[in-house]
């Protein structure tokens, strides 16, 4: 609501804001990157206290950074093979939609569960 009202996340009540550089520092279970290539590398990938990095985005994490996750037993779920796939599914079904078809959300989770099943 915060948002809607102000048109930003800036001074929502009782939050605290920190750089944009302190974000991947946060004590996490999963990080999820999105929008910024390159975001975690060999400069602050040793400060990731996340268990899980879900990229959500094309290249978040640089080759350099990913040696630096392996060695620090940091499980990466990597963009190209399941973060994005649902998002690049159902935007494909949306696209199929537009041709004149309504799927009802219940629709479009039984094709996605499907499809991602490999069924």
């Amino acid at each position: 609501m915060h948002k809607l009202r102000t048109g930003s996340a800036l001074d929502f009540p009782g939050a605290k804001s920190i750089p944009h550089d302190a974000v991947l520092e946060l004590e996490l279970d999963v990080l999820y990157p999105a929008a910024l290539e390159n975001s975690i590398s060999e400069k602050n990938a040793h400060k990731i206290n996340a268990r899980i990095i879900c990229e959500l985005s094309n290249d978040p994490t640089t080759p350099e950074a990913d040696l630096i996750l392996v060695e620090r037993h940091i499980f990466v779920i990597l963009d190209i093979l399941l973060a994005s796939a649902v998002g690049v599914t159902v935007s494909y079904f949306e696209m199929v939609q537009n041709s004149g078809e309504a799927w009802d959300e219940q629709t479009v989770h039984t094709k996605l569960d499907n499809k991602i099943r490999g069924l």
